[in-house]
């Protein structure tokens, strides 16, 4: 996966490359991530997901899609609803979203470098 970012320093646009690799044995769709939501509330997009509680999360990435295979990621979520150990919460205002992205998945980075990919779900209002 590629994500780049862009940004003005001293009035010239950089553009940084960030390449993130994942373990051979990343796994989609599995088990450790459930009950995975996208809502469209207030103009936010809203998504909530659970982690098994034997998962090691070490952070999670939100990704979007448009077509619900080619995915990129449009946020990280460092931790836990401290109230709710496993559980998660992604909220972003709409306008920060890029147009057509209705499909959405989580990718759970473990502790151990092993990454889980949920399975995509399509954005409901």
């Amino acid at each position: 996966m590629k994500t780049s970012f862009t940004y003005l320093r001293n009035g010239i646009s950089v553009l940084l490359l960030s390449i993130a690799f994942t373990s051979a044995f990343s796994q989609t769709g599995n088990p450790a991530i459930s009950n995975l939501k996208a809502t469209v509330q207030n103009n936010n997009l809203v998504i909530n997901w659970n982690v098994a509680e034997t998962a090691t999360s070490n952070y999670c990435e939100v990704q979007a899609s448009e077509d619900g295979i080619t995915f990129s990621t449009i946020g990280l979520v460092m931790g836990a609803d401290p109230k709710q150990p496993n559980s998660f919460s992604f909220k972003q205002g709409l306008k920060k979203l890029k147009p057509g992205h209705v499909f959405y998945r989580v990718l759970n980075m473990e502790n151990s470098g092993r990454s889980y990919a949920s399975n995509a779900v399509k954005t409901t209002k």
